[in-house]
């Protein structure tokens, strides 16, 4: 509703993520420009990598952006003694402080860009594929939050904190190409230091029906935990926080 209330505003943000959609788009479009297959994937398949990117961007620019984002700036005011006195967890409560509506968008686009990619293979996936490629797009999302609030809770002791939180997004545009790009030191760190792939070309893969038993349990492992150390980091946190006053 507070969105929505500035209505130019709104209409100007639905075009300005249009526009960002289409830069997503274009280094993808030059790569896959008179190729048919670019590391093993297809035009068609590739789309589909891109299309859930821009579903975790849309769920990030929703959720765990905007609430994070407002707790990095509650901590560094000393305003977060007002959300730490409230009768709930204090990490579920710096998780819920915001929601940015205008994220649907994004996560719209993606969910269309998937629908475009299997128009293009011409072939539907059965029920149990798009379950599969939902559970496991669900588990990236855990990682990315997992990861976000860990810079939140490096805000207790470290002032540019804030910086690495934005670095840390920055870092997630890459997660737009398909897992097969990366070679090397590269592919090691975005399978388990910054899970990208997870996040991104397994849903895809699992949607194609080629997620394999053990890229599945490999992906549950390190959600399990980067939770469980995202959540020893904030508790951590907290018993050295002494409040504004203290």
């Amino acid at each position: 509703m507070l969105a929505m209330q500035y209505r130019v505003e709104f209409i100007a943000n639905m075009f300005v993520g249009l526009f960002w959609l289409g830069i997503t788009l274009v280094p993808v479009v030059v790569l896959f420009d008179n190729r048919r297959t670019v590391a093993g994937w297809s035009w068609p398949d590739a789309l589909l990598v891109l299309g859930f990117y821009n579903m975790l961007r849309g769920t990030l620019n929703v959720w765990v952006t905007p609430s994070l984002s407002r707790a990095l700036a509650r901590i560094q005011d000393g305003s977060l003694d007002f959300v730490l006195l409230r009768p709930i967890d204090a990490q579920f409560s710096v998780s819920t402080l915001a929601f940015l509506p205008l994220g649907v968008f994004d996560l719209a686009a993606g969910m269309a860009i998937v629908g475009y990619g299997l128009h293009l293979r011409n072939a539907a996936p059965s029920w149990s594929a798009v379950t599969s490629a939902l559970l496991v797009f669900s588990l990236g999302v855990v990682i990315v939050y997992s990861i976000s609030l860990m810079f939140v809770a490096a805000a207790f002791t470290a002032v540019r904190s804030g910086s690495l939180f934005q670095l840390f997004n920055s870092v997630l545009d890459l997660a737009r190409w398909p897992a097969a790009l990366f070679r090397g030191v590269l592919a090691l760190v975005f399978t388990f230091v910054v899970p990208l792939i997870i996040m991104t070309t397994y849903p895809a893969l699992a949607l194609l029906g080629g997620l394999g038993r053990e890229q599945w349990l490999q992906a549950i492992a390190l959600t399990v935990a980067f939770v469980v150390i995202s959540r020893i980091t904030w508790v951590m946190a907290l018993r050295r926080y002494t409040s504004a006053g203290g």
